[in-house]
């Protein structure tokens, strides 16, 4: 669907199903992302008829793959943006890099940034919201890095290691989606002429 010179966005083949499988039962992805689509994924199982429509025929969603270009092996997480709202131009955000190894080499962070380019695109989105836990150095400085502000908590939603924490709430809006799109040579990618004049 897209690709920078490092990694590529793919949707998930019917092979990639023992992947979410396998993500769904990662202790380290269920204490950092806290997903409710992994969540639905473990107790239904990846095979479920409830559960495949979620990975691919959601009309307010759509889950891909990231895979690193000229590297064998599976994908090392997903990227996902969900309850899309197109009439109002907004959705919500969750990024999983699942490859214990990858986690500091920016996958997660590269591959965010090229969904929300294609976001902008392809659906004309100009506001993603994205939750991380008040735990989670990691997520709350990739949220930074790709031009995301905070914007709310939600205090002591979270229970974890015996106590309770925050999760707060970021957001990215058009303008800012924008300028943080000056910095990058993604080419346009959407399906009609671009609205944007100062997009490629």
């Amino acid at each position: 669907m897209a690709r920078n010179h490092r990694l590529g966005l793919r949707l998930p083949a019917l092979e990639d199903l023992a992947l979410f499988e396998r993500w769904a039962h990662e202790p380290l992805l269920d204490q950092m992302v806290g997903s409710d689509f992994l969540y639905l994924c473990r107790i239904l199982g990846a095979h479920n008829p409830d559960f495949t429509p979620l990975v691919w025929s959601d009309p307010t969603a759509l889950t891909l793959l990231v895979q690193p270009l000229g590297a064998t092996g599976p994908a090392v997480g997903y990227v996902r943006l969900y309850n899309i709202h197109l009439l109002e131009q907004f959705a919500f955000l969750e990024t999983a890099v699942a490859d214990l190894r990858s986690l500091r080499k920016g996958w997660g962070i590269e591959a965010s940034r090229l969904l929300l380019a294609f976001a902008m695109d392809a659906f004309g989105l100009g506001r993603v919201e994205a939750k991380v836990y008040a735990y989670n150095l990691l997520s709350i400085n990739a949220l930074k890095r790709n031009g995301f502000t905070q914007e709310g908590v939600l205090r002591r939603a979270r229970s974890y290691d015996g106590q309770r924490w925050d999760i707060l709430v970021f957001s990215i809006v058009e303008e800012e989606m924008v300028e943080q799109r000056k910095h990058e040579d993604f080419p346009y990618m959407g399906f009609w002429t671009s609205r944007r004049d100062d997009l490629p």
